[in-house]
């Protein structure tokens, strides 16, 4: 996203429709100057003033009245002088507003660049930012609690303690490298093997936390398949609790995806029921079963459902948690059960009479390893990516640290890049588009 620093951006901050209140954001060198002209009328700061709003110049044409509040630079959200105002909830009263703000020179906000902009003059850095997304979009009490932890900044000082403790073995190793010639040894090379072995024990407790905290924010997606009437959209009302899926003893209702979330002890469950997997001469279901494979290529965990009457397998997906579920046991009078092996996650249950489905419900626990009381703050799946690469990045340095002491730099150099791309203090204008895209306008 390519932020303008000359330009003042204007846009609704609250949700669009009818409410009490809606709160205009203005943000940028020229705020103060284009909400005074609204106004008509001068706007101290940091106090809440209550003004009329002029649809013109002349002040003849009232649009509303309203509290508006100025924050002068650098102490603002966004770190330039911003304006808000509160107005009445009527949209045709924020569209009249945002009318005249634009024609007073404000530019359209795009998603996200509110808190670009305070990303970019350092208000907060970029897990801070991810955090405010995860903050407005927290579907349970836990979520939201370690939501308000990585905004206060909780994961950034991990990652930062982290890293400075990289950054001080990488200069002692590199002091070395600059008196090759030298008899004395400027490094106890014991001392840093073990150092090393302690961050890597830091960053595999931290990637563990940061995965539990991936886990409840992001939840995890789950897609249920087999071949059709084995029960698919029978699991998926009986996991809802209501009738969100047409059942029919007719083969082939199901023709496209059907999406629900649910909440399983505060985990979300993004579920996704999918059209039977056969061989089909109707083109409307040839395209269901086209979806569905590709439905299983996302999926963090597969649901493959089977009958007692015809137990079946599925053997395509060779790398996704896959719990194979034999459905209709009561047909059979075979108790509901966790049949799991070493190798292999099933159970056996009857979706129909609700049999056997907290089974179900602590096995999905169990391979995702959800652990909610380790979860410390709210993180995304790339943070996970960079610990892992950096972890795998200090494995590298351990065994040239010996003879090869310059690869051992390297490696412990790349190692604290990785760290530096979870806070944003390395970044790309690609990463930060896909971030900030994912905002609302007005965030």
């Amino acid at each position: 996203m390519d932020v303008q620093k000359n330009t003042t951006i204007a846009a609704l901050s609250t949700p669009p429709g009818y409410a009490g209140i809606a709160i205009i954001r203005l943000s940028g060198t020229q705020a103060l100057s284009i909400a005074e002209k609204l106004t008509q009328d001068p706007l101290p700061p940091r106090t809440a003033n209550f003004r009329t709003l002029y649809e013109d110049d002349n002040a003849t044409q009232i649009i509303d009245t309203a509290i508006i509040i100025f924050f002068p630079a650098p102490h603002s959200f966004t770190g330039e002088d911003t304006v808000e105002l509160q107005t009445h909830g009527n949209p045709l009263i924020v569209e009249k507003c945002l009318k005249r703000l634009y024609q007073l020179g404000a530019s359209i906000a795009q998603p996200g660049e509110f808190s670009e902009r305070a990303f970019l003059n350092n208000k907060i850095d970029l897990t801070q930012a991810e955090a405010i997304m995860d903050l407005i979009h927290a579907s349970s009490e836990q979520s939201l609690k370690i939501a308000q932890q990585s905004l206060q900044g909780t994961f950034s000082i991990k990652i930062n303690q982290l890293a400075e403790k990289m950054l001080k073995l990488r200069a002692n190793i590199e002091l070395s490298l600059d008196f090759p010639d030298e008899e004395i040894d400027f490094i106890d090379k014991s001392a840093i093997t073990q150092e090393l072995n302690s961050l890597i024990e830091k960053i595999q407790h931290l990637t563990a936390t940061a995965t539990q905290g991936k886990t409840l924010t992001e939840g995890i997606n789950i897609v249920i398949i087999g071949e059709p009437n084995v029960g698919k959209s029978t699991l998926l009302n009986c996991l809802l609790g209501e009738q969100r899926a047409i059942i029919s003893p007719t083969a082939g209702t199901t023709r496209d995806l059907l999406n629900e979330k649910m909440l399983l002890d505060g985990l979300t469950l993004n579920i996704t029921d999918t059209a039977g997997l056969r061989e089909s001469q109707d083109e409307i279901e040839q395209e269901g079963i086209r979806r569905a494979k590709q439905a299983i290529k996302t999926a963090d965990l597969i649901l493959f459902m089977t009958t007692a009457e015809s137990p079946q397998d599925y053997t395509e997906n060779q790398t996704t948690p896959q719990i194979t579920i034999i459905n209709k046991c009561d047909l059979e009078n075979l108790p509901p059960q966790d049949l799991s092996t070493e190798q292999n996650h099933c159970i056996r249950i009857s979706a129909e009479q609700q049999l056997g489905i907290d089974l179900l419900k602590q096995k999905i626990k169990q391979i995702v390893q959800y652990q909610p009381h380790q979860a410390k703050f709210s993180a995304r799946g790339r943070s996970v990516e960079f610990l892992t690469q950096s972890q795998n990045h200090l494995n590298e340095a351990l065994p040239t640290l010996q003879q090869q002491p310059e690869l051992s730099a390297e490696s412990i150099k790349l190692a604290h890049q990785s760290l530096q791309n979870i806070t944003g203090k390395i970044i790309t204008d690609d990463i930060l588009e896909v971030i900030f895209r994912e905002f609302c306008i007005g965030k």
